[in-house]
């Protein structure tokens, strides 16, 4: 049995199973599966299942794949606070953030196959920490099923792509959910600023 990063610190339990075609899958002892790929993009094919406790549907964490856009849209859309919400640019960023490199899209899938959560986080070379680091730019799961550990799984299931991708720390920004980090291992490091640039035209 492993930790994985904060969730370590919080006894949550992690089992590493591979596939019969050679995925590695992370599997998180909360009635949440998380499934991850050795291979850069796609999700595992194959997950060892568990059954929940008290009659609970079980949660799924995987890489996004092109079938979800509509399903993840609709999730931003309830996200989108500071920016108008643009489907139609979100339909072109969506593939993109799928083949690059240095991105994470992870979704949370119920058991009745229906996208309640996702997270999107990047890796960027730096300076300060002798190499690449990774943040966390969005993650939102539906208020219905907060409180199941589905958040807790995203972000876990976040540290082990960043721990395989040879970040050093993992970064994020929050107004509202500190609490939820700092139970987790986070820690309060930095103000967070910002300025909205004009765009041209």
């Amino acid at each position: 049995m492993y930790g994985v990063g904060a969730a370590k610190r919080q006894q949550s339990m992690i089992a590493w199973d591979r596939s019969a075609d050679g995925h590695r899958a992370i599997i998180a002892l909360m009635y949440v599966h998380v499934a991850m790929s050795d291979h850069g993009n796609g999700p595992a094919t194959r997950v060892r299942r568990m059954l929940p406790a008290n009659g609970a549907s079980s949660v799924t964490i995987r890489r996004a794949a092109s079938g979800d856009l509509a399903a993840v849209a609709n999730l931003v859309e309830m996200l989108a606070q500071s920016f108008p919400f643009a489907r139609e640019r979100f339909g072109e960023t969506f593939p993109t953030l799928l083949t690059t490199d240095h991105a994470c899209l992870l979704v949370a899938v119920d058991g009745d196959s229906k996208l309640v959560g996702y997270l999107l986080g990047f890796r960027h070379h730096t300076f300060y920490a002798g190499g690449p680091v990774a943040s966390v730019e969005e993650i939102l799961t539906r208020e219905d099923v907060r409180g199941r550990g589905i958040g807790r799984a995203l972000m876990s299931a976040f540290e082990r792509w960043a721990m395989d991708s040879e970040c050093a720390v993992v970064s994020l920004a929050t107004r509202r959910a500190e609490a939820f980090y700092l139970a987790i291992g986070y820690q309060n490091s930095a103000s967070y600023l910002r300025k909205v640039l004009s765009q041209p035209g």
